[in-house]
């Protein structure tokens, strides 16, 4: 334990953010509209700038003069593009299937550079758990539920049709009850 680095004392260094402050202030000076047109050069201007987001975060990485490398995410694309997270969001569930299928294969690009470095432990295992839940719809889930058998039939819901009448299951019966009481 006595070996343990913690996290106030880890200094940051300029290095750890300036890629992605220099990414961040570059994409504001464009003055790049916040949204991209549901059109078809909307759509291509969206994967141009996707695209060229990725080829910053490589290009950033193969610079010997950076000690610290970019990690693809969704806020930085995001930030890139001059737009939002909740913006993209936006785009991939009410737009059409071609940016549907676009965004999925960007957050899919960015998912598996993630795994990677989750799989060489070079992210915090809880990070990439997160990250993976709230960016790439992964379930974070150990629950299973069990069903006894026969149970089917059971859990199908009555239609009024097959609903026993109140009135005609309960006469019989408190017929039988009051001519018993006469006797």
């Amino acid at each position: 334990m006595g070996n343990r680095v913690r996290l106030k004392d880890v200094e940051i260094i300029p290095d750890d953010l300036n890629s992605i402050l220099d990414m961040s202030i570059k994409s504001i000076k464009l003055n790049r509209k916040c949204k991209f047109e549901n059109t078809k050069e909307g759509l291509e201007d969206f994967k141009e700038a996707s695209i060229a987001y990725l080829e910053y975060v490589k290009k950033t990485n193969n610079d010997p003069e950076n000690e610290h490398h970019l990690i693809p995410d969704i806020e930085s694309w995001a930030t890139y593009l001059g737009t939002t997270r909740k913006t993209i969001a936006d785009y991939e569930r009410n737009r059409d299937g071609d940016w549907k299928e676009f965004i999925s294969l960007i957050k899919g690009a960015i998912t598996a550079c993630k795994k990677q470095l989750a799989f060489r432990q070079k992210i915090p295992t809880v990070l990439a758990m997160f990250d993976l839940t709230n960016n790439s719809d992964y379930v974070n889930s150990n629950q299973f539920t069990l069903k006894p058998e026969g149970t089917e039939d059971r859990d199908k819901a009555l239609t009024a049709r097959e609903l026993p009448k109140l009135g005609s299951s309960l006469l019989p019966q408190l017929d039988n009850e009051e001519t018993q009481d006469d006797t």
